[in-house]
């Protein structure tokens, strides 16, 4: 299995590199804005446990 952020890659090179139908290209797309703001909810949800971990050790 690879990580999202590998998917996000994988993706980008696709769609730089490959050549495709518009439907192809359009579903990648999409697939590639679906993975990147899921990338971005990932990150927020480590940064609000991060900041919790850190306030529970008195920083």
């Amino acid at each position: 299995m690879i990580t999202l952020e590998q998917h996000i890659e994988e993706l980008r090179a696709e769609l730089r590199c490959c050549v495709m139908t518009r439907h192809e290209r359009a579903e990648a797309e999409s697939e590639l804005a679906a993975a990147m703001q899921q990338q971005r909810a990932d990150d927020r949800e480590f940064d609000k446990a991060f900041a919790t971990e850190i306030r529970g050790r008195g920083g």
